[in-house]
């Protein structure tokens, strides 16, 4: 599954940039609902086929409607692979639990589809668009930086948070299983760390459930 969605299909770029938009625009109300500035997100033309994966920030005049600003974000890069990559470990181990399945789709794809906002408000607070402090711009670029250019995250992103989401771990395996390990002697047996096993057998299990 995880070939199938990331290989990029002829013609799939425009309604995944349109969906992006609409998300983007939906996260983004609260901030963009306190400015006088339209923004506009829109998926490139039709005609302009090297660029269809990208999704157009407009910013436009109150006044004429005439666009003032703009900015182009790749959202597979930003927001796409991660999602088709946390898809792929949902249908690889979708659990037992119809309840934890709602709730890990709806709990991490409402949270990769966030990277997508990351570009977008950089771009306007530089812009003057949006007034964020020079603390938080830079919070915001040190964020987008880690978790999306940098190289393998766009996987490394949605295997952790489908983790942490499908596979809660048991924190008491790590309090009573690592101290009792260290304090027994290199010499001691196999039989004599029954901790150890039981903390080494949770991991196993953890991906059987």
């Amino acid at each position: 599954m995880l070939v199938v969605l990331v290989v990029p299909w002829s013609g799939m770029g425009r309604p995944v940039a349109r969906a992006f938009g609409y998300a983007t625009q939906t996260m983004l109300t609260p901030v963009l609902a306190t400015v006088d500035t339209p923004v506009v997100f829109q998926a490139a033309d039709e005609t302009d086929a090297p660029h269809e994966w990208d999704l157009l920030v407009l910013v436009k005049d109150p006044k004429t409607s005439a666009t003032l600003r703009h900015a182009s974000v790749h959202v597979r890069r930003s927001g796409y692979l991660q999602v088709a990559c946390f898809l792929a470990f949902v249908a690889g181990w979708p659990g037992r639990s119809p309840r934890r399945l709602a709730f890990v789709l709806g709990l991490g794809l409402p949270c990769l589809a966030c990277l997508t906002t990351l570009p977008v408000l950089m771009f306007l607070s530089r812009r003057g668009v949006v007034p964020l402090a020079g603390w938080l711009l830079s919070t915001l670029a040190v964020v987008y930086r880690a978790l999306v250019t940098a190289p393998g995250m766009a996987f490394a992103v949605p295997a952790i948070l489908w983790c942490l989401l499908a596979r809660p771990i048991d924190w008491t395996a790590f309090v009573e299983g690592v101290p009792s390990v260290a304090r027994l002697p290199e010499s001691a047996s196999r039989k004599d760390r029954p901790q150890a096993r039981s903390f080494f057998r949770y991991f196993a299990r953890r991906f059987d459930q």
